[in-house]
């Protein structure tokens, strides 16, 4: 199984740094969207310049299937949309809930269960939330 997770239609999440130089700082700097999560890293898109360092560390809230999470890592990677003022980051995460694997898993199933019906069919989430249940 495929652990990671395409989101076609991306995922509202908030950005924070959370430390600078091994001092907390933990203030909201962005929103941003989410569009591929796995089991080390995000993929999202920002029209916010963030810099690439690993003295800058960042916190990534986001709520996905109804399951809050709250990841803490680094950027590793920045790349310019097409000119369209957007900047698709890669984010590597180091501490996580013990439980995120198994979150992941569940993640996973009812992905496929949607894609079996129209996208964003809240009444297609609530069946396949309840089935997976």
């Amino acid at each position: 199984m495929n652990d990671s997770i395409h989101f076609q239609t991306k995922i509202d999440a908030e950005l924070y740094i959370f430390e600078v130089q091994k001092k907390c700082v933990n203030k909201k700097c962005a929103n941003i969207k989410v569009d591929i999560l796995d089991r080390k890293s995000i993929s999202f898109v920002s029209e916010v310049q963030l810099p690439i360092s690993e003295e800058v560390v960042y916190k990534i809230k986001v709520t996905v299937f109804q399951k809050e999470l709250e990841l803490f890592g680094v950027i590793k990677e920045k790349n310019e949309c097409n000119g369209n003022g957007e900047y698709q980051y890669h984010f590597t995460y180091f501490s996580l809930s013990e439980h995120f694997p198994y979150h992941l898993k569940i993640m996973k199933l009812k992905e496929a269960v949607i894609k079996k019906y129209q996208e964003n069919s809240l009444y297609v989430r609530k069946i396949a939330e309840k089935e997976l249940s």
